[in-house]
């Protein structure tokens, strides 16, 4: 069995994880995790969306909340797939460990730090 805790009802994470699994297979009727499930491209432009958002945010608040979210999305897109947080904590724990390491810089794709971001977040030559 799979369980992260011994001491009682999951919450945070865990807790998440565990509904996102359970709304997978047995979702209400409109459930909109159920919908993301079902629709790619809706889960894909929502984690989009929601890294945009968490890149914008500028008080702790705004970060926490554009976090969480970001955070709901990439779990569902990770439940849809078969991947548990077990798995994730995996790649990281080999990720530490690792002696040798990348650069560090974004892909060119998202590098902004050869290029300027106008008001739309869109690059310009």
């Amino acid at each position: 069995m799979n369980v992260r805790t011994c001491f009682g009802a999951s919450k945070g994470l865990t807790a998440l994880e565990q509904t996102l699994q359970s709304r997978k297979e047995f979702a209400p009727s409109g459930s909109y995790t159920a919908k993301l499930f079902q629709n790619p491209d809706l889960l894909r432009s929502k984690i989009m969306e929601e890294a945009d958002e968490l890149c914008s945010a500028k008080t702790k608040d705004e970060i926490a909340w554009e976090a969480a979210d970001l955070i709901y999305f990439s779990l569902v897109k990770c439940i849809a797939n078969g991947v548990s947080l077990t798995d994730i904590e995996a790649h990281l724990d080999k990720r530490s460990k690792k002696i040798t390491r990348r650069p560090g810089n974004a892909k060119p794709k998202w590098d902004v730090t050869s290029t300027e971001i106008d008001g739309n977040n869109e690059n310009k030559k």
